[in-house]
């Protein structure tokens, strides 16, 4: 009853172009697991996933690794892995945390986050730093205002992220949404050189 079976596949001018992968997914000791597999353009691909709740905390996490098709595809090998909690108070008081990995990561000062916006990423690729760590807050203000502060830390170059955000509703079907994102870090770090921002959204 809680078992189920995907598969997938993209058609590509070429091998290096066309995705074929599968995922097998099934419940057991209250633990939802998942284990994948295929191929990725010039990789093969082996996962696996789990998710559970703990005393009413949610506790999920995954692993993946590529492999080079072929030696000479210009692909490295890679593993990208995470793990996360999460856990929701009687006051709605919300908290999330998270920590990513990236076999690719660097060690040091993970460079300038700009390069983020070109046409090479990869599921290989979710972050310059070896370590990310992520944490989430978020709580009810009142029935209409709702606040929320999310944060992204690199603790090899010691730059971090930030963005508190407030979300109004002004009437029915109608919501005003203020966010910024916070950038700091010295020169050559992951989050440097980016500025702060503030946006507002009316939806």
């Amino acid at each position: 009853m809680t078992s189920s079976v995907e598969l997938v596949y993209q058609i590509g001018e070429n091998e290096n172009e066309m995705d074929l992968a599968g995922l097998y997914h099934f419940s057991q000791w209250s633990y939802d697991f998942q284990f994948m597999g295929g191929w990725v353009g010039a990789d093969y691909v082996i996962g696996a996933g789990w998710a559970d709740d703990i005393r009413g905390a949610g506790f999920r996490g995954e692993i993946i690794h590529f492999i080079p098709r072929e030696n000479n595809s210009g692909s490295e090998k890679a593993t990208v892995a995470s793990t996360s909690a999460d856990y929701t108070l009687p006051s709605s008081l919300y908290f999330h945390t998270s920590v990513l990995y990236n076999s690719h990561g660097k060690k040091g000062n993970a460079g300038r986050i700009a390069p983020f916006f070109n046409n090479q990423l990869s599921a290989k690729y979710l972050s310059f730093a070896q370590y990310s760590l992520f944490g989430q807050c978020s709580y009810s203000v009142t029935p209409l205002l709702s606040a929320s502060i999310s944060g992204i830390v690199n603790p090899n170059d010691r730059s971090w992220y930030f963005a508190p955000s407030l979300t109004y509703s002004l009437q029915n079907n109608l919501e005003l949404m203020a966010t910024s994102q916070l950038f700091f870090g010295k020169n050559s770090s992951e989050f440097s050189d980016i500025r702060q921002l503030l946006f507002a959204r009316l939806k």
